[in-house]
């Protein structure tokens, strides 16, 4: 009789303190009212032409700087009936199309140009792939027209790799990542 009392005052307890804990719980969710306002966050997005053509790779001449190269262009920015701006991420993706003798030569070069003013991000391509040449990139209501031109430097060409460059196509593109920011 008495081990029957004690596993009954055992259940007991344990009912008691679990129904304390589902009240408390309930009765603390009730309390605490959530509310937030959704930002809107709409990015306009327009890319231009690819580098080299959308399908086709083309032949890079030589050039002193960015004036002779191939450009790809794209236009961003955040729709006016938003409140919230954002930050951006220029990508350069260069095709695997793209000669080795190129990549290698230390002579494909890039340029970022953001509203028809030359940037300070400029690079040498020496990969394929996806790669990122300009970061924080402010994104606002009033949209930036950012180019990225592609050149051969000629001061990086010589007689022993003129044939193996001149010769040689690239084809890429650009792209772009925003993310919403803080205002």
């Amino acid at each position: 009789m008495k081990k029957s009392k004690l596993i009954l005052l055992i259940v007991g307890i344990v009912l008691v303190i679990t129904g304390i804990t589902y009240a408390a719980f309930t009765f603390a969710t009730n309390l605490g009212n959530i509310k937030g306002n959704m930002e809107c966050f709409k990015v306009n997005y327009n890319k231009g032409s690819d580098i080299g053509s959308d399908s086709n790779s083309r032949t890079l001449m030589m050039s002193d700087d960015y004036i002779g190269g191939l450009f790809a262009s794209v236009i961003v920015g955040v729709d006016k009936s938003c409140t919230i701006d954002g930050k951006g991420t220029l990508y350069l993706n260069t095709d695997t199309s793209t000669s080795s003798a190129l990549l290698t030569s230390g002579a494909l070069k890039y340029q970022v140009i953001v509203n028809g003013i030359v940037s300070s991000v400029k690079g040498t391509i020496t990969s394929t792939g996806k790669m990122a040449i300009y970061n924080d990139i402010s994104v606002t209501t009033n949209p930036s027209n950012i180019s990225v031109a592609v050149w051969l430097d000629s001061s990086m060409i010589n007689e022993n790799n003129a044939e193996a460059i001149l010769s040689s196509n690239y084809k890429g593109s650009i792209s772009m990542k925003v993310e919403s920011g803080d205002k």
